[in-house]
C-alpha cells in the first residue's frame, strides 16, 4: 500500500522533538515519558484523515502513557513495535516520524522502557507514578512558603522542617520549580523523613531525631 501524502504534515512533522534529543539524551529526560510527548505533539497536529494518524496514534499514546503509569504490560514492547513499523510504512510523513522518534527510543533504552513495564521505576524520576515529592530535612531552613502548593499538602511553618502529604500531592511541581533545593524525589529507596515538622536542626537522617542537649 502506498503512504498518502497530504499536505501541511511535512511541516508538521519538523516541529516534533528533535531525533537528536533522544539519540543525545540528557540524564533527567525519561525514554518513555519523552516518546509520550512525542507521539501526544503527533497527534495533536494530525489531520486525522488516514487510519493511521487518527487511530494508529492513539492506540501507541494508550500503551506508552500506561507504560509511565503503572499499568504496563509484558508484552508491550513487541506490540509497540508491530504498530510503530506499521506507522512508519503507512502513515502520512508526520506520523511516520512520530513513528520513527519513539522506535528509536525503544532500540536506544530498551531496558528502561522493561523497568517501566516490569519494575514500575523511571531512573531519570520524570514519571509521575514513579516517583514521590519530599522535602530533605537538611535543606529546609524553615523559611519556605508552604502556600505554593496549592492542594495544601505541605506542612510546616517557621523555623520548622517541612513534610510532605504523599496523598494529597498530586506532583504539579509548584514546590520543586519554587525551592529545588528543597523540595526533590525520590523513587524505590524512600529516604529517613520526619511523619509531622520538627524543628530546624533537630532531625538526624540516620537515626531519626536528634537528642535534646542537656
Amino acid at each position: 500500500m502506498k503512504k498518502l501524502e497530504i499536505t501541511g504534515c511535512k511541516e508538521k512533522a519538523a516541529l516534533l522533538p528533535s531525533i537528536d534529543e533522544i539519540i543525545n539524551k540528557a540524564p533527567e529526560v525519561c525514554p518513555v515519558d519523552w516518546a509520550l510527548k512525542v507521539v501526544e505533539q503527533a497527534r495533536k497536529d494530525a489531520c486525522g484523515k488516514t487510519v493511521p494518524c487518527r487511530d494508529g496514534l492513539w492506540q501507541i499514546i494508550r500503551i506508552v502513557e500506561d507504560d509511565t503509569t503503572g499499568l504496563g504490560e509484558s508484552e508491550d514492547l513487541e506490540l509497540l513495535k508491530e504498530l510503530l513499523d506499521a506507522l512508519v510504512t503507512l502513515g502520512c510523513e508526520l506520523t511516520a516520524e512520530a513513528a520513527k522518534r519513539v522506535l528509536k527510543s525503544i532500540e536506544l533504552y530498551s531496558e528502561e522502557w522493561e523497568m517501566h513495564i516490569k519494575r514500575k521505576r523511571c531512573t531519570a524520576l520524570a514519571c509521575k507514578s514513579y516517583y514521590t515529592v519530599y522535602a530533605d530535612p537538611a535543606a529546609c531552613t524553615g523559611n519556605e512558603d508552604i502556600s505554593i502548593c496549592p492542594e495544601g499538602a505541605i506542612a510546616g511553618g517557621a523555623g520548622l522542617i517541612s513534610v510532605v502529604d504523599e496523598e494529597k500531592c498530586t506532583k504539579c511541581g509548584k514546590c520543586l520549580e519554587q525551592y529545588p533545593e528543597v523540595f526533590k524525589k525520590y523513587g524505590a529507596i524512600k529516604p529517613r523523613l520526619p511523619e509531622a515538622p520538627v524543628a530546624v536542626g533537630s532531625f538526624n537522617a540516620e537515626g531519626g531525631r536528634r537528642s535534646r542537649r542537656r
